[in-house]
């Protein structure tokens, strides 16, 4: 259980289709965000910079989550 929910939350982070289309332009998340920036204001150093920093805090929050499941006595998340 604890396994699938850090790949429900891997999943969920990377996606930008179903924020663009429940909540439109009016709800800005950081994938959406970057797609936007890439694709309509061709900014493309600001989309990779936050792309970057999207990147960094899922790989953060992924490794506390791996901390947590190991200091509970639960297998290890990364081998």
């Amino acid at each position: 259980m604890l396994a699938g929910s850090l790949i429900v939350f891997s999943l969920t982070v990377s996606s930008f289709v179903t924020p663009a289309i429940l909540g439109g332009p009016t709800v800005k998340l950081m994938p959406y965000f970057v797609y936007t920036e890439a694709t309509s204001n061709l900014n493309w150093p600001y989309a990779a910079a936050i792309g970057f920093v999207l990147i960094v805090v899922t790989t953060i929050l992924t490794a506390v989550y791996a901390r947590l499941l190991r200091g509970r006595g639960g297998k290890e998340v990364f081998a």
